[in-house]
């Protein structure tokens, strides 16, 4: 399905007294939950939310925003999905003070049955994403495609009147909700209706959030076009959202951690220690698969001094360094008709730096089992190309 071009603006900047950061949940017990399930401790998370369940003095939004990681950490989306517009619209209830939500079930997939005020406050999270002609018309930008201010969505609407008095922290708590939504949407294939979800958490998070969080929803956002396969798009908004985590006075990067905000399960796979590495591990991703090479390594060079700086001699640092090398490679593969010997250099630099990645990674032991069975491949991979090269002609290479 084809969408439109959303828009956004780069530039905007929050008040100089606005949050910064990402919120975290207020209870210990949650926090401690969360920190399970960025470790895999799926069933410690379970037991210890049900525990929970129990306890007046947890937030019953943040409760239900845990428990619909939880669901996605077990591959539940469906379950995460209810929980975390149950979530945003309990947070949306607290922010204007309206009653009826707070005692609905998440568990039903009607959601929490309240008044005429409560059923407003679920409007904003239920309205299908890609129903709504309004939703999908993006603002009108300029020549460059990026307009001059966020967009607005009619979900919103019935609300404006009751901004005035709204209550900031709640707001964000709905955007972080509405943000993990448009997650489960994703992993459930559906993307259209995730770039409607994480749209709205932007918007949310325009008004009333940090730039980090802004920058977070603006690159899922970007993750969403990108498999949609809209690369303009794609490429626009990661570039906005690496945009709102370049620090502006002197030009470096945030470093927000990622901390509880990473994916369930994203642990495993090595996640980037903040949120500046993974926006920008997505955006050189998303450049490198629409064969934008020479951008994707200049992103990707950024990300490596961003995470040496944070960790030098980290395992994280030669993750980049592996990642730059596919790269490299594919770039040779799709130089190689129209200047060989040129493709060949990238090959030889590729193999040179994956030789010492396989023996930087072998010193990390058992813990980098997966990258050193990827570098050893790779490295096959670029012999095997190098030696029909050498066997076959001097300006030659098969991907046999």
């Amino acid at each position: 399905m084809t969408t439109a071009a959303h828009s956004f603006d780069v530039d905007a900047a929050l008040d100089a007294s606005g949050p910064s950061g990402l919120l975290v949940p207020p209870s210990s017990g949650l926090r401690s939950v969360a920190s399970a399930l960025l470790e895999g401790r799926t069933d410690y998370a379970e037991k210890n939310l049900r525990l929970l369940a129990a306890d007046p003095t947890v937030d019953p939004a943040w409760r239900s925003i845990i428990e619909g990681r939880l669901m996605l950490a077990l591959g539940r989306t469906a379950d995460a999905g209810f929980r975390f517009a149950h979530a945003a619209a309990l947070a949306f209830c607290d922010a204007f003070g309206l009653p009826g939500c707070a005692d609905a079930s998440p568990g039903d997939a009607d959601g929490p049955q309240a008044g005429t005020d409560a059923s407003q406050a679920r409007a904003c999270v239920t309205a299908p994403a890609g129903a709504s002609g309004e939703l999908r018309t993006s603002a009108r930008a300029d020549e460059a495609g990026v307009a001059s201010k966020p967009a607005e969505y009619p979900e919103f609407s019935a609300l404006k009147s009751l901004e005035s008095s709204a209550r900031p922290r709640h707001l964000r708590v709905a955007a972080c909700a509405i943000n993990f939504l448009g997650d489960a949407c994703r992993r459930s294939d559906r993307p259209d209706e995730a770039v409607g979800h994480h749209l709205r958490a932007y918007t949310l998070w325009s008004r009333v959030g940090s730039r980090v969080e802004r920058a977070l929803a603006a690159s899922n956002v970007g993750l969403d076009h990108d498999i949609l396969d809209e690369p303009a798009a794609a490429v626009r908004w990661h570039e906005a959202a690496t945009g709102l985590v370049r620090l502006p006075d002197d030009g470096g990067w945030d470093a927000t951690p990622l901390a509880w905000a990473t994916p369930p399960n994203l642990a495993e796979a090595g996640a980037p220690p903040t949120v500046t590495a993974l926006l920008l591990a997505r955006q050189r991703d998303t450049l490198a698969r629409f064969a934008r090479f020479d951008e994707a390594l200049a992103v990707g060079q950024a990300l490596c001094d961003h995470v040496t700086s944070l960790r030098p001699g980290g395992v994280e640092v030669l993750r980049c360094r592996l990642r730059r090398c596919d790269i490299l490679r594919r770039k040779a593969e799709r130089a190689e008709r129209d200047d060989p010997a040129a493709a060949r250099d990238l090959l030889h630099h590729c193999r040179s730096e994956l030789l010492d990645l396989v023996e930087e990674f072998g010193a990390f032991g058992v813990r980098t089992q997966r990258e050193q069975l990827e570098s050893d491949e790779q490295l096959e991979f670029v012999e095997r190309l190098l030696g029909v090269t050498e066997l076959d002609g001097p300006h030659e290479f098969s991907t046999k």
